[in-house]
C-alpha cells in the first residue's frame, strides 16, 4: 500500500522533513567539496572562493542538528517547568538555524553551482520549521491535559465507591417494594455506563474512547428518566445524593467531564507519536 505524506503522524512528518533537509545539506557539501577539488587542480583562487560556502554549509548543518536535539528534548520532557526552559532554548536554536540559512544563501548567490540548490534547501527548511513550529505548544498542552485528567481520574475512582455505598445504604432503608424497584432500576441503568467509562479510561485508542463516550451519551437518557421517576417517590433524593448523580453524569457524558477530557488526551498523544 502506498503511504501518503498526509497519512503520517506529525512527528513522523517532522523526521521525514529533517531527513530530507540533512540530505540536501550533505549533497550540497559534497558538491562543494567535489567542486573545490576540481577547481584546486586549476586555480587556487577558486578554492579560496569555495571554502567560505563549505564552512557555512557545515555551520548550517550543525545548527539544524542542534535544533533537532532541542526539539527531541522538548518532546520527551515530562516536567512542565523544565519544559518551559527547554522551549525557550528551542526557540533560540530555531532562530540561529534561520540566521545560518540566511548567511548560507547570501554566500551561495556568489556561486552558480551552489545557487541551484537553494530552492530545494529553502523548501526543506520551510517544511521542517513549519512541521515543528507548534510541537512545543502541543507538548505543553499534553502535559496539562495529562495532569488534569489524572487528577480527575483519581477523584472519580475515589468517589464512585462512595456513591455506590451510599446507594446501597439508601436502598436498605426503603420499605416500599415499588420504590425499591425504581431504585434498583436506576442502579441498573447506572451500572453499564460506569463499566464502560472505567474500561475506556484504560484504553489508548481514540476510536475506542470516542465509541465509549458516544455509547454513554445514548444510555444516559434512560438513566436520567430512572432518576426522575425515583425523585417523584423520593423528593429527598436530590439533597441526599444529587451531587453524586450530577458528578456521575458530568464525568461520563459531558464535554467538560472526565471521559471527554480523556478522549482529548489520547487524541493529542496519538498525534504526537
Amino acid at each position: 500500500m502506498k503511504i501518503k505524506i498526509a497519512d503520517l503522524s506529525i512527528l513522523h512528518r517532522v523526521y521525514l522533513s529533517f531527513a530530507v533537509l540533512i540530505g540536501v545539506l550533505i549533497a550540497g557539501s559534497m558538491l562543494n567539496y567535489s567542486s573545490q577539488n576540481q577547481l584546486n587542480s586549476a586555480l587556487v583562487s577558486v578554492t579560496e572562493e569555495a571554502a567560505p560556502i563549505v564552512l557555512l554549509a557545515n555551520k548550517l548543518e550543525v545548527s539544524l542538528l542542534s535544533t533537532n536535539k532541542h526539539l527531541t528534548d522538548v518532546l520527551s520532557e515530562k516536567d512542565p517547568q523544565q519544559l518551559l526552559e527547554l522551549t525557550k532554548e528551542l526557540e533560540t536554536s530555531r532562530k540561529l538555524f534561520t540566521q545560518s540559512l540566511d548567511n548560507f544563501k547570501q554566500q551561495a548567490d556568489k556561486l552558480p553551482l551552489v545557487k541551484t540548490y537553494i530552492p530545494t534547501l529553502e523548501k526543506a527548511s520551510k517544511s521542517y520549521l513549519g512541521e515543528t513550529a507548534d510541537l512545543a505548544a502541543q507538548r505543553t498542552q499534553l502535559l496539562t491535559l495529562l495532569r488534569q485528567t489524572n487528577k480527575a481520574k483519581s477523584e472519580f475512582q475515589v468517589i464512585m465507591p462512595l456513591f455506590k455505598q451510599e446507594l446501597s445504604d439508601m436502598l436498605a432503608k426503603i420499605d416500599d417494594s415499588y420504590v425499591q424497584g425504581l431504585f434498583r432500576s436506576m442502579q441498573a441503568k447506572q451500572s453499564p455506563i460506569e463499566v464502560t467509562t472505567f474500561d475506556a479510561l484504560n484504553q489508548s485508542s481514540p476510536t475506542l474512547v470516542a465509541a465509549a463516550l458516544e455509547r454513554n451519551r445514548k444510555q444516559i437518557a434512560d438513566y436520567d428518566k430512572a432518576v426522575a421517576d425515583l425523585k417523584l417517590e423520593m423528593p429527598s433524593l436530590e439533597n441526599d445524593i444529587g451531587l453524586y448523580i450530577k458528578g456521575f453524569i458530568l464525568n461520563t457524558t459531558q464535554d467538560k467531564g472526565l471521559l471527554a477530557r480523556y478522549l482529548e488526551l489520547v487524541k493529542t498523544q496519538v498525534a504526537l507519536e
